[in-house]
């Protein structure tokens, strides 16, 4: 498989909340954040893969830092952090259009699948440029360290 080399690139897209993605306190429900972040981490990585083949694996982390009101116009804006042989993980942040204060923040990852849902290697790799994307690569890098450590202690402390 021949590799494929990037620099993440951005992906952006908007939503306007309506009356029906608001929770109680009259604010965007967490769930229907939570779609639109998938689904913008997924076009991302839509754009490098076939889509029938993506599988959402994990969200990391998702952060909700601001309330987003009925009527708000919100961009969420999609990058491709990191690459595994098989897996793309993307952060997604979300703000207000001409506005640089975040909302939501978070990171998920996407495996490539073959039709049987075997991982499939993908042959891409990338490569962070920015203070940034290199901040963001290292974040993900220690969530996959901490999470393999505690898979490995799990299997430590099973009966036998």
């Amino acid at each position: 498989m021949e590799s494929q080399t990037l620099a993440p690139p951005t992906y952006v897209t908007h939503h306007l909340v309506k009356k029906e993605d608001l929770n109680h306190h009259n604010t965007l429900f967490a769930g229907r954040s939570s779609e639109w972040f998938i689904e913008a981490g997924f076009t991302a990585v839509a754009n490098l893969l076939k889509p029938q083949n993506i599988v959402c694996a994990k969200i990391h982390e998702l952060e909700f830092l601001k309330p987003v009101h009925l009527g708000d116009v919100i961009c969420l804006a999609s990058s491709i952090i990191h690459s595994g042989n098989s897996s793309l993980t993307v952060y997604v942040k979300v703000n207000r259009p001409q506005e640089s204060e975040m909302l939501i923040q978070g990171f998920v990852s996407f495996v490539n699948v073959d039709e049987n849902q075997i991982p499939l290697q993908h042959g891409i790799i990338v490569i962070p440029e920015t203070d940034e994307e290199f901040s963001l690569y290292q974040k993900i890098c220690n969530f996959q360290l901490m999470n393999n450590r505690k898979m490995k202690s799990n299997y430590q402390h099973q009966p036998v």
